[in-house]
């Protein structure tokens, strides 16, 4: 087999795929599921509005504040923020 000394050389691309934005971005489930929370009469307005807040701004622990109200938590006082640093 022979080759041709004139073809250009191959860039070296990684086969791994673009990062995309998918940390800042809310389930669609999620939001929905918020969505029925916000229009809720039966939660506190706080409760609403932090959920309201929460979806405005793709707060990250959406998700977690959602879970403990549906779990029936109406209001949250505080979140549970696992963090991967140690603190030595």
């Amino acid at each position: 087999m022979t080759r041709n000394s004139n073809a250009p050389a191959r860039s070296k691309t990684s086969a791994q795929p673009k990062p995309t934005q998918t940390s800042s971005i809310i389930d669609a489930s999620l939001k929905r599921r918020a969505q029925l929370l916000i229009t809720s009469s039966s939660i506190p307005q706080q409760t609403r509005s932090l959920i309201r807040y929460a979806l405005e701004i793709e707060d990250p622990y959406l998700a977690q504040i959602v879970q403990r109200v549906e779990a029936g938590e109406m209001t949250i006082e505080r979140l549970y923020v696992n963090s991967a640093k140690s603190i030595e």
